[in-house]
This record gives structure tokens, C-alpha cells and sequence, in this order.
């Protein structure tokens, strides 16, 4: 394992509690031998410390869950203004996570035969972090961002990509292909010049056909991941990156590529 797999693995790890899981082991042994990938690891965990504490000190009322579910609070509770839970960016991010846990399940279990024009990007932006979130291994690994462009359409996967001319010029990791309701999203993962790691995910575009998904760069957060999403005529493009690449440079990249 090298140290730009090492960091694309760490980059879900989460102190104090996944120490000891053998999926971060082999990831967490290269940060030790490298010094910078180390001090990246550091910066990290002293991030992830700190939103940590601020959510608990935070307090979560016991009726949240079931006040999004219900869509308005009580007109006594509403009137707290000092402490209403939605002033709080914190409150207002866990609403947000449960209200998409909500759907995600009623999608996933009600509405299997839906139309692919309902098909929601929020969700998909979603569920391509949570892959990026947990450890898994390339279905090929190479260097060279054009090898594995043909090793896609050759499996039938993103025929005709076009990637942006940043990434085309960058060195790439290694490519995956996940399964998400009827798609298979292919995810390139890139090395920049500057030797910052980008995260490419690409989806056939007519899934999205009634979304609000354009030629333009449109810019987000997905889970703890920065986000950029575009399309072309043929493929959805969401571009992901931790906080060591804003959303200028993410947009940048976008923006190379029409």
C-alpha cells in the first residue's frame, strides 16, 4: 500500500474508535513511516476532535426525529428563541442527516420501481461519500487516468468519459465500480499536481434527467467531503475532496473539463 491509498483509507478513520479495526491497520502503519502523511492523519483527528466536542456541547432535544418527521414543532416549543434547536448549525446538519435517513429508506424499500427521472442527486451524492467512508479495495489500479478510462468502457462502464483536462493530466490511483439502485457509478480517484487527492465519481446522465443538475459546476457538502457536481450529454460527474481542496479549486477542475 502506498501513501496516496493510505490516505484515501484514512480519510475515514475516526479516532479512538477505529484503532484497533484491521481495515485501517495497513493504512495507519504507512502514516507512521511517513512524516507527512502522519501530520496530515494529526491535522485530521484534530479536526475531527473538534466538531466532535462542538456537537456535544450541542444538546440534542429528545423529539427531534419526530419533529422532521412531522415537519413543524409545537407552537409553545417554537417560541423558545434563545434555544430553538434549529439555530444551531450543528442541530440543524443531525435534522438534515436524519430527514435523508428517512427518505433514503422509504426510497430504498417503497419505490424500487420509481422512474430514473425521480432519481434524487442529493441521495446519490450521499451514498458516494458513505462509499468513500469505508474501506475498500480498486477493481484495478494504474497511474495513468487514459488506461483506466479504457478499462471502463471496455467493461461497459462510462463509454465515451471525458474527463477534465486537470484530472487527464494528473496521476491516478486506481478506479472502482460500485453498485447504487440500477447504476453502476465508477469512481477514478486522482493524485493532483499539487499532490492533493480528488475523488471522481461518474453516472450515466439520464438518470438524473429531472434533476437540477447542469453543464455549470454547482458546489455542496456531502457528509464531511467538499463536493462539485456537473454533467455533460452523457454522464453525471461528482468530484469529491477533504478539506485540504476548497471548492474554488474543485470548481476550477469542473470548469477545465467543458
Amino acid at each position: 500500500m502506498d501513501k496516496h491509498e493510505a490516505r484515501i483509507i484514512l480519510q475515514s478513520y475516526r479516532p479512538g474508535r477505529d484503532a484497533d479495526d484491521p481495515a485501517f491497520a495497513e493504512a495507519l502503519a504507512v502514516a507512521r513511516q511517513d512524516p507527512e502523511l502522519g501530520a496530515w492523519l494529526e491535522r485530521e483527528c484534530e479536526l475531527d476532535a473538534a466538531i466532535s466536542e462542538r456537537l456535544r456541547q450541542s444538546p440534542v432535544p429528545d423529539d427531534l426525529c419526530q419533529a422532521i418527521l412531522a415537519g413543524h414543532r409545537s407552537q409553545r416549543r417554537a417560541s423558545h428563541s434563545a434555544s430553538t434547536w434549529w439555530r444551531s448549525p450543528a442541530l440543524a446538519w443531525a435534522a438534515a442527516m436524519v430527514l435523508l435517513l428517512a427518505a433514503g429508506i422509504y426510497f430504498r424499500d417503497g419505490s424500487k420501481a420509481r422512474p430514473v427521472e425521480q432519481m434524487s442527486i442529493l441521495a446519490y451524492r450521499m451514498a458516494m461519500a458513505t462509499n468513500l467512508n469505508t474501506p475498500f479495495v480498486f477493481d484495478v489500479r494504474n497511474d495513468e487516468p487514459e488506461q483506466l478510462r479504457e478499462w471502463l468502457a471496455k467493461n461497459g462502464i462510462c463509454k465515451n468519459l471525458e474527463l477534465p483536462e486537470i484530472l487527464r493530466n494528473s496521476t491516478a490511483i486506481g478506479c472502482k465500480v460500485f453498485e447504487y439502485e440500477h447504476l453502476k457509478p465508477a469512481l477514478i480517484c486522482f493524485t493532483l499536481p499539487d499532490e492533493k487527492v480528488v475523488h471522481l465519481f461518474v453516472v450515466e446522465a439520464r438518470a438524473f434527467e429531472g434533476s437540477r443538475v447542469g453543464p455549470d459546476p454547482s458546489l455542496c457538502r456531502s457528509d464531511r467531503w467538499n463536493a462539485c457536481f456537473w454533467r455533460n450529454e452523457e454522464q453525471v460527474f461528482l468530484l469529491l475532496s477533504g478539506p485540504d481542496v476548497d471548492g474554488g479549486q474543485l470548481a476550477s477542475i469542473a470548469g477545465l473539463g467543458k
